[in-house]
């Protein structure tokens, strides 16, 4: 998976808790933090979720979970 900056630093510019987020989607902190870290993808359908709360678009996070390596 490539570099996971983009979800993890737009929650935060957002001042965005990993918590508050994960509560948002309906998914443990810790499953949002494996995604942050590019351990796990998220469904087609959670990143437009994800995306939506984020105020982004889906190929703006895509760009997180695409296979670089």
């Amino acid at each position: 998976m490539g570099s996971t900056g983009r979800l993890q630093g737009t929650r935060k510019s957002l001042s965005m808790t990993q918590k508050f987020l994960a509560i948002q989607l309906g998914i443990s902190q810790e499953a949002l933090g494996k995604m942050e870290k590019g351990k796990m993808a998220p469904k087609l359908s959670r990143l437009e979720d994800i995306a939506n709360l984020l105020q982004c678009s889906v190929p703006y996070l895509l760009t997180d979970f695409s296979d670089g390596d």
